[in-house]
C-alpha cells in the first residue's frame, strides 16, 4: 500500500505540478523536495526504499509557499524515513532521560527495547507513533527490566521496557 502511494505521488507530481505557459506549450516544473530535512530532488526520492519512509507530506500552491517561501511555488514535498524518525525521537527521549541514554545507547538500539505509551504495547508503526512525542505531550518516561517487562506486559523478547506517559490532548497518536 505505502509502495503503490509513493509510486502514484512520484509519478503524478509531474502532473501535479506541471504548468501550461500561454503559449499552450506544456513545460514540466518539479516541486521542491526536502527528504529528512534537507533539500533535495525527486531523482533522490525515486532512490528511496518505500519501505523505509515514515511519512510524506505534499503541499501546492499557497500552503507550499507560506512553508517555504516563493521557492514553493511549484509545490513541495516533505518525506521523513525510518532511521531519521528513530533518531530524532532517541536524541529527545535521551534528553528526557539518562536512565534511557543508559539503556538505549544509540538509535539503532531503539528496536531492542519494547514501547509502552500511555499502557499500551507499540508493536506496529513504532517510529511514527514515537516520533510524534514532543515538549508539548510528553509526561514522563521510566525504564524497566526484562523481567517487570514480561511480569507486567508479558513481553519476553526485548532487553528492557520503556514506559511513557504523555498528554494525549497534544498530538499524541495513542491515548
Amino acid at each position: 500500500m505505502k509502495y503503490s502511494i509513493f509510486l502514484l505521488l512520484t509519478l503524478s507530481c509531474f502532473n501535479i505540478f506541471g504548468q501550461v505557459s500561454n503559449a499552450q506549450v506544456s513545460k514540466t516544473v518539479y516541486p521542491v523536495v526536502y527528504i529528512d530535512n534537507i533539500k533535495s530532488d525527486v531523482k533522490e526520492m525515486h532512490k528511496i526504499n518505500p519501505a523505509d519512509i515514515i511519512d510524506v507530506a505534499v503541499f501546492k500552491g499557497d500552503a507550499a509557499i507560506n512553508k517555504i517561501g516563493p521557492s514553493g511555488k511549484d509545490g513541495l514535498i516533505y518525506v521523513q524515513t525510518r532511521n531519521f524518525v528513530r533518531n530524532n525521537y532517541w536524541k529527545f527521549l535521551s534528553s528526557k532521560s539518562p536512565e534511557y541514554a543508559g539503556a538505549v545507547a544509540t538509535s539503532n538500539e531503539a528496536n531492542d527495547v519494547q514501547y509502552v505509551l500511555n499502557g499500551h504495547l507499540i508493536t506496529t508503526n513504532i517510529e511514527k507513533t514515537m516520533g510524534a512525542l514532543t515538549d508539548k505531550n510528553f509526561r514522563s518516561l521510566v525504564v524497566i527490566n526484562k523481567e517487570e517487562l514480561n511480569k507486567e506486559y508479558k513481553v519476553k523478547d526485548k532487553k528492557y521496557g520503556i514506559i511513557i506517559l504523555s498528554d494525549p490532548r497534544n498530538s499524541n497518536p495513542v491515548n
